[in-house]
């Protein structure tokens, strides 16, 4: 939508035992997360782009594209800033699905200003979800240089099974 922003705060949500919710880590997403500081922060990156014109990085890497390679999907991003970065010994939060529709998680790394992901039980991957699961507190770890989280996605259209709601 043309004049709208969105700071992706998927990694600030409060972790187990902070705010509201039980110790298990699995309870709804807490609509005010304690660390407001790096929220207000994100969100004057935003403005800064989108309303002074600043030319700056004020997003985290946002899904592109994708297409089929060897067995694994290439995945393209707008927004790397000054390139993709892991938060962690690998990536986490990837999955992949073949016309099965059945996603499973993927082994993904990331190649130049790209991420490659495949899985050895998907010989002919069609579709890619990151950040998918609404509980991952965080299970994804997919950034730029920057520090900025990539906004979770998915590249297929499915209608989406009462499980993968949850």
């Amino acid at each position: 939508m043309p004049n709208t922003a969105l700071a992706v705060t998927i990694d600030l949500a409060n972790k187990p035992g902070e705010g509201g919710h039980g110790s298990d880590g699995y309870g709804p997403a807490d609509i005010h997360p304690i660390r407001k500081q790096q929220v207000g922060h994100r969100n004057a990156l935003a403005a800064r782009t989108l309303v002074y014109g600043e030319k700056i990085v004020s997003s985290g890497p946002v899904y592109k594209s994708c297409k089929q390679e060897e067995g694994k999907l290439r995945i393209v991003f707008d927004s790397i800033g000054s390139g993709l970065v892991a938060k962690g010994d690998r990536l986490l939060g990837f999955s992949i699905a073949g016309a099965d529709r059945k996603f499973v998680p993927a082994a993904a790394v990331i190649d130049g200003d790209t991420v490659l992901a495949g899985a050895s039980t998907v010989a002919a991957p069609v579709a890619a979800r990151y950040g998918f699961k609404q509980f991952v507190n965080p299970l994804c770890n997919l950034y730029n240089r920057e520090g900025l989280p990539a906004s979770p996605f998915r590249t297929d259209d499915w209608p989406l099974a009462s499980s993968e709601a949850e």
